[in-house]
């Protein structure tokens, strides 16, 4: 049986994400509406994700690529995320006031697990 340390990846980012959000509304830089927002794009991410999970437990991937390349797959979630930003002031105001509250040791998590795919290198 193989093992992958990818959901707990997955886990650790979505319980950030919220533990910032919460800190953020806690200390009122954020206001409960922009708290919503950015607490629905998170909705959303997680809601892709279940779908690329079912994707790949069903083996659908598989069949998807000898018809149709899947490059598509990556870019929904930079769509979700453009889509909500240009259209919703209160999440950019929210996710403005959730960088802008969170310390800065918090962002050092954040550059650690972005040289984590060079480490297998």
């Amino acid at each position: 049986m193989k093992l992958s340390i990818l959901p707990v990846f997955v886990a650790f980012v979505f319980i950030f994400c919220i533990a910032i959000t919460r800190r953020a509304r806690s200390n009122e830089s954020i206001k409960a509406a922009e708290a919503r927002s950015v607490y629905a794009l998170l909705l959303s991410f997680f809601a892709w994700t279940l779908v690329a999970v079912v994707l790949g437990i069903k083996g659908t991937h598989f069949e998807l690529m000898a018809r149709v390349p899947l490059l598509w797959q990556p870019f929904v979630p930079v769509v979700l995320l453009s889509t909500a930003f240009t259209f919703s002031g209160m999440l950019r105001s929210g996710l403005r006031g959730i960088a802008t509250s969170t310390p800065g040791y918090c962002w050092s998590l954040c550059r650690l697990s972005a040289l984590e795919p060079w480490a297998e290198s």
